[in-house]
């Protein structure tokens, strides 16, 4: 547990990516996941496919829970993810819980709710 609380090290975006994340507030990260993890990740969330009716709280049919997997940890702290989160946050932070979703049709964007 102690290495999961560790201060993880991240990157920088450069300012391409930079400037598209914060003016679309997404950013592909082509090839930033080892090709050998891709298994294993289908592999966890799709392990956390529950029905929406089976969740603490209300939740869409495309959302899968990680279930703390180990390779989903590792992506997490992967450093050019960390440096996307903290591009946006702009303050420290900490990783509670991570789920995902499926990507939408004609990788159309979700409606959000605007940044605090």
């Amino acid at each position: 547990m102690t290495e999961i609380l560790t201060r993880a090290r991240f990157g920088r975006l450069d300012a391409e990516n930079a400037r598209h994340l914060g003016d679309q507030g997404y950013l592909l990260l082509r090839g930033a996941i080892p090709a050998a993890w891709i298994g294993p990740l289908r592999d966890a969330f799709e392990a956390g496919v529950r029905r929406s009716d089976m969740w603490p709280v209300p939740r869409g049919a495309d959302w899968r829970h990680s279930l703390l997997d180990a390779t989903v940890q590792r992506v997490c702290c992967l450093p050019i993810m960390l440096a996307a989160v903290h591009h946006i946050l702009q303050q420290p932070f900490f990783l509670a819980q991570v789920e995902g979703r499926e990507p939408r049709a004609g990788g159309r964007r979700a409606k959000t709710a605007s940044r605090r």
